[in-house]
């Protein structure tokens, strides 16, 4: 048997969904000035959109229920800069002394800053790193740029072919390999550890590896880093002609 909607079913029906309306949008202004909004119309907290909705609100407005409360997303996860790695401070007489107790405060060791180098790094146990902390994923170790099985001081390679060889990478099922701009490349630097400074998931050579990075005042040159500890100007990167046969490279690839 068919049923027919009468005129009071209507009003009905059309009083409900004024009603669901303006308490919507009463929920939405109240959760706006908190910061948030009601997100798709889920006022019972549900995770669904459906009658329940609707009956939550009638409830709150005729029968004493509890008030609807608005769906806030979780705010953004702020991670920083990367941890320098650093644990170490010093006291005047250039000794090493307790982070926590020497009179020589704010320390960068005395910190945990940012993305703690703690857990950061994912060994994926083919050949490549995840950085937790970037999103990016890394070429385990040095590129074997030679193709003899072996990471060493033959895998040196000028710039134009270092490109080549990251731009041509599979590697890991992954083919949107690059090589790493000079941020992207000291963001791995670990500045506690004292003769190869990168962290320990990483094979690298003490010298310079190459970045994408070319340097404005040369058209001729390109930004390297070394992680040689030897090397004063670790910190700021170097400077190397595209030319030069001798750094070293590491692919990586945006892994989010």
């Amino acid at each position: 048997m068919k049923m027919r909607l009468t005129s009071l079913g209507i009003f009905g029906i059309l009083g409900v969904g004024m009603i669901l309306g303006w308490v919507t949008r009463d929920i939405s202004g109240t959760a706006s000035a908190q910061g948030c909004t009601s997100e798709n119309g889920d006022v019972n907290g549900d995770g669904g959109r459906d009658i329940g909705d609707a009956v939550a609100i009638l409830g709150w407005l005729f029968s004493g229920g509890p008030a609807p409360e608005p769906i806030c997303p979780a705010p953004p996860v702020v991670v920083g800069l990367p941890d320098t790695g650093q644990t170490t401070c010093y006291d005047q007489a250039l000794a090493v002394v307790d982070c926590a107790t020497s009179p020589d405060a704010g320390q960068d060791g005395a910190y945990d800053t940012g993305c703690s180098s703690v857990g950061r790094f994912v060994n994926n146990l083919d050949g490549t790193v995840t950085d937790l902390c970037t999103g990016l994923m890394w070429q385990q170790d040095t590129a074997d740029t030679n193709g003899d099985g072996l990471h060493d001081y033959a895998d040196g390679s000028d710039w134009f072919n270092a490109l080549a060889y990251c731009e041509n990478l599979s590697m890991a099922g992954k083919s949107d390999w690059r090589l790493p701009n000079v941020r992207e490349l000291k963001s791995i630097v670990d500045y506690e550890t004292s003769v190869v400074r990168i962290a320990p998931v990483f094979g690298a050579l003490p010298y310079h590896y190459w970045s994408s990075t070319c340097w404005s005042a040369n058209a001729q040159a390109v930004f390297t880093v070394p992680f040689d500890a030897s090397f004063s100007g670790l910190s700021f990167g170097f400077v190397n002609f595209k030319s030069y046969p001798e750094p070293f490279l590491r692919a990586v690839r945006t892994d989010q």
